[in-house]
């Protein structure tokens, strides 16, 4: 590139300076570029103009989830602070209408035995039996099945000549999946390995057609807490994590567990591995998890509007640039409302500030792929430009923090100065600040206009 600049690297003589040294030699033509580096530079021009194009597209998407970031902040912290005024507590007898209200009562048991009026109850309806019994808020079902899964391991090394060679090897255990695994893509199927491990049966057995695969959850479509019902969205709230009590499920399965029972469907030529101690004697096994409500711990705060006895999620007030922003908690510990508002506005400070640091490493990620092209134009100069490009990385990197800042004090400082002003005035000073430091550095870094005419080069 430099080379291409002959004429104004190697300024030609004039006529004036000729006539009055007419006996200096003229200057060595400059060498040209061929063919081959300018083939290279019009790739490195064309690699790092896309660059520049993801580094304007890095930008663009930093700027937005940094407003949205903010934004949303701003609306939360309003959100929650209207509710802190607006709540009030109850008691387990009381209600009140068209209001944000909090309590914390027990749940009660009436109407919440299992039955077809629960939702996803078709799902378990072949498999549950008729004489099923249970009462609780939500019931979840694990039904696993011991199979021969296949392990997949890839290694990379280098030969001798400096060819890198990817090598992939298989391993085989037996192991509880919630879905069904075919053996039939297996790559080493009939391997010392896999015999080892899954043993000489062929292959999984298919999962029964009336088995649910993997974990089904099923809920009651209401609640009955305190004085207010609680309608299927907060039911679902409600975690479903404590084993079931079951004596009995039904026939050809045996407890294994607290809420744990087991099924095994082996054909004889399992029964005889299993005489026998041979890997692989299990293959088929069926195992069941029944998880469901806590009656240890029933007692449920809520926060949310009520309304005609019923509870739903309370929406703030709408005001510029901020609707449909919405506060409510359904809990099963008990907690004073005070530390509860306090556990909002820690939630809310702490997805801003993590987002907040995404959104400005995106931003000097940008900026530093726009100055990229720096460093690999260096790379181009003979022996020493590899050293020299990856110094111009560095502090290309380093510089780029400096406009990565002002652009992310400008963006959050725009919406948080429309919204409170109080806080984003400092923002955009602070922005504003950078950017004069910036243009007042590179004005003091502006070469001085060369003066000397052709004339006075020749009289030297």
């Amino acid at each position: 590139l430099a080379l291409g600049l002959k004429d104004t690297l190697l300024p030609t003589t004039s006529p004036a300076s000729a006539a009055v040294a007419p006996s200096r030699p003229p200057p060595a033509a400059a060498p040209r570029i061929d063919a081959g580096d300018r083939e290279r530079l019009r790739q490195t021009l064309q690699q790092h103009l896309v660059r520049d194009l993801r580094g304007a597209i890095v930008l663009l998407g930093a700027s937005y989830l940094l407003g949205w970031n903010e934004r949303t902040a701003v609306c939360q912290t309003r959100a929650i602070d209207a509710a802190n005024e607006e709540v009030e507590e109850l008691g387990c007898d009381s209600t009140k209408d068209g209001t944000l209200v909090m309590f914390a009562c027990d749940m009660k048991r009436d109407g919440l035995d299992i039955g077809d009026h629960w939702e996803g109850f078709h799902r378990l309806n072949n498999f549950l039996p008729g004489t099923f019994e249970y009462t609780g808020t939500g019931l979840e079902v694990s039904v696993e099945m011991l199979q021969c899964v296949e392990h997949q391991h890839t290694s990379e090394h280098e030969r001798s000549d400096g060819t890198k060679v990817k090598t992939t090897t298989y391993s085989y255990a037996m192991e509880w999946v919630g879905h069904h695994v075919d053996t039939m893509s297996f790559h080493e199927k009939h391997g010392r390995l896999y015999k080892a491990a899954c043993g000489t049966v062929n292959d999984n057995p298919a999962w029964p057609h009336d088995t649910p695969q993997g974990t089904t959850s099923i809920y009651a479509p209401k609640v009955q807490v305190g004085a207010y019902t609680l309608d299927q969205w907060a039911v679902k709230e409600i975690p479903i994590d404590a084993p079931v009590h079951l004596t009995h499920f039904k026939a050809g399965w045996d407890p294994a567990g607290t809420g744990v029972f087991q099924n095994a469907l082996h054909t004889a030529k399992s029964q005889h591995l299993i005489a026998a101690h041979q890997p692989g004697a299990d293959i088929g096994l069926l195992k069941v998890k029944f998880f469901g409500t806590d009656w240890s711990r029933k007692k449920l705060t809520v926060l949310g509007h009520g309304h005609a006895g019923r509870i739903s999620k309370w929406t703030a007030p709408s005001s510029w640039l901020c609707e449909g922003y919405q506060v409510w908690h359904i809990s099963r510990r008990a907690i004073e409302k005070e530390d509860l508002f306090q556990e909002f506005h820690d939630t809310a400070d702490t997805t801003l500030l993590l987002l907040r640091i995404v959104g400005f490493c995106l931003m000097w990620l940008g900026w530093f792929m726009f100055g990229k092209p720096l460093g690999a134009f260096a790379d181009m100069i003979p022996l020493c430009g590899p050293c020299l490009g990856d110094a111009i990385d560095a502090i290309t990197c380093a510089v780029s923090c400096m406009p990565a800042t002002a652009c992310c004090l400008l963006v959050a400082g725009v919406v948080w100065v429309v919204m409170r002003p109080l806080v984003g005035g400092p923002m955009l000073l602070g922005a504003v600040a950078i950017i004069a430091f910036m243009i007042y550095q590179k004005m003091q870094a502006q070469p001085k206009t060369n003066e000397q005419q052709p004339l006075n080069n020749a009289n030297e």
